[in-house]
């Protein structure tokens, strides 16, 4: 796993480490088409790399959140699906084992619906905007 790299030294890694999202027809060149056009729209570092992971750190964010984050759903579900969408899941969890939940955790559900159809694009926005990285995984 590399930490911290410029665009093209990105590319080049997730191409050695052939990351991609197979299980969700994203293939390695599709990853790289997308932070590419990304790129165009917005700054951002790439914090990490593996195989069926990408994050990154904005410097910028998007002009759109909640279409990007709409995007970001429809190319990787998995942020939501086994993510964003979750996390009254995991409370639930934590509160069943007698685990303290993180305050910040709270503060992403404060005022939102968990059986809104829209819970995890809005937990995705309001963490996006609180800690400016986002994690791509497909599993």
């Amino acid at each position: 796993m590399m930490k911290h790299m410029d665009l093209n030294q990105a590319f080049n890694q997730i191409r050695t480490l052939g990351t991609n999202g197979i299980n969700c027809d994203v293939t390695t060149e599709n990853i790289i088409e997308r932070l590419s056009t990304w790129s165009k729209n917005f700054e951002f570092d790439v914090l990490e790399i593996d195989y069926a992971t990408v994050k990154l750190a904005f410097k910028t964010m998007p002009k759109e959140l909640r279409k990007f984050c709409e995007e970001v759903y429809e190319f990787c579900p998995d942020t939501i699906d086994q993510g964003y969408g979750c996390l009254m899941d995991l409370i639930e969890i934590a509160e069943a084992h007698g685990q303290q939940i993180p305050p910040e955790n709270l503060e992403l559900m404060e005022g939102l619906d968990p059986d809104s159809d829209d819970f995890g694009l809005e937990v995705m926005q309001r963490d996006l905007l609180r800690t400016k990285t986002l994690t791509l995984w497909w599993d």
